[in-house]
């Protein structure tokens, strides 16, 4: 039986993420919203309020029972989360929306069983090792994924700046 979609996202802060935890709140398919952010001074609660308004979204879904918010890091390994967190969340978490975003337009991309991708920023002046925190947030919220306690596994969906794929025409 289907009780609707509970939903772990990261990139919460960013103007696309912003604009994603609004829509996902009002949708009536989504009972809840676990939000996932790297810890910092200033509770993540606060900043997503923040956010909120500079996007011009309305703040007070930061109060709603619906959202939920978790500190944690997805470059580390079970995501920075305790043990029964991380037990209370594979049994229940439908979706993982992982939100990487950089400058410019988005593309989305959605991992099922037969594909995998990852994202990152792109600086082709960088060397290879400095990605490394990119490409395992990814992995750790894929690895999270597969060791879902519900019947069919969540859905891995990451969205990321075109220029991960694209290339600019000469």
């Amino acid at each position: 039986m289907h009780h609707g979609d509970v939903i772990l996202i990261t990139g919460t802060t960013g103007t696309i993420g912003s604009n994603t935890l609004a829509e996902l709140y009002e949708s009536p398919n989504v009972t809840r919203i676990v939000v996932l952010a790297r810890k910092s001074t200033v509770p993540i609660s606060i900043r997503q309020r923040k956010a909120l308004e500079d996007h011009g979204l309305d703040p007070s879904i930061v109060d709603s029972s619906k959202i939920s918010f978790l500190e944690g890091d997805p470059a580390l390994p079970d995501l920075g989360l305790e043990g029964c967190v991380l037990l209370e969340l594979t049994s229940t978490i439908t979706h993982v929306l992982h939100i990487g975003m950089l400058e410019g337009t988005f593309c989305v991309f959605e991992l099922t069983s037969q594909s995998t991708t990852s994202g990152w920023r792109v600086d082709f002046n960088l060397g290879l090792s400095s990605f490394e925190p990119n490409v395992a947030g990814a992995r750790n919220l894929i690895n999270f994924a597969l060791k879902s306690k519900l019947p069919t596994p969540p859905r891995f969906i990451f969205l990321s700046t075109i220029a991960v794929v694209a290339r600019e025409s000469d």
